[in-house]
């Protein structure tokens, strides 16, 4: 049969995976006029269909596409897109709220940290990552803290994230908060919670006082049901 095209494109049958690379390789309007001039070329019809079934299957779902060559070229897999820190707290947090519904406890959001309780109890739920070896550094606003005191409570939930293993949530309760105000560290308008980890045992640092060990709250979200 006749030429295919201006450029010299010869079709015949048996097409190779080189031509159906060639032919996606082209601009959009050679491709519209290679096709076009297929059409019109009753010889040409059935290696048209085995053309686009060569297309399709080339761009699949597969990571690896197979050269003329032989040689495997490895496609770029899709990349999982890297969260802030503040990013991955919300995940966190809506993670935990999200859980707390599948066991019955329900608490309402109010912002990106604080959420209450059904009896109206603020609950500040503050994450942090350990970027120290068992250790951990959480905050949470004093004034919103305050506001809560003023009104029905306000108790924390404390998310920790180990370097391995599944997140630690310690909630601590109304009457403990009123107790640590206190005796946190205070840094730019916030409470600062130190968590500590020695062996198998959580302890809270205090100012001018020992630690509290906060283990015993480890996982106690039913003080939420409050």
């Amino acid at each position: 049969m006749n030429d295919s095209s201006e450029r010299g494109y010869q079709i015949r049958p048996g097409l190779t995976e080189g031509l159906i690379l060639a032919v996606l390789s082209l601009p959009k309007p050679e491709k519209v006029k290679l096709i076009s001039r297929l059409v019109e070329d009753p010889e040409a019809r059935g290696i048209l269909g085995q053309l686009l079934v060569g297309i399709l299957a080339s761009s699949g779902s597969s990571n690896q596409e197979q050269r003329p060559s032989g040689a495997l070229v490895q496609r770029n897999p899709a990349r999982t897109p890297i969260l802030t820190s503040r990013e991955h707290g919300e995940q966190e947090r809506q993670k935990y709220i999200s859980g707390l519904q599948h066991t019955g406890i329900v608490i309402t959001r109010q912002d990106g940290i604080w959420a209450t309780t059904s009896s109206g109890i603020r609950v500040g739920l503050a994450f942090a990552t350990e970027r120290r070896l068992n250790r951990w550094f959480l905050g949470l606003k004093e004034d919103e803290v305050l506001k809560g005191m003023r009104g029905r409570g306000a108790c924390a939930v404390l998310l920790c994230q180990p370097q391995s293993g599944p997140i630690l949530d310690f909630v601590l309760p109304a009457e403990e908060i009123r107790t640590l105000v206190n005796a946190l560290s205070k840094s730019q308008g916030q409470l600062k919670f130190n968590v500590t980890r020695t062996g198998n045992h959580y302890q809270l640092l205090r100012r001018g006082q020992e630690p509290l060990d906060i283990t015993e709250y480890l996982g106690k979200a039913d003080i939420l049901k409050a």
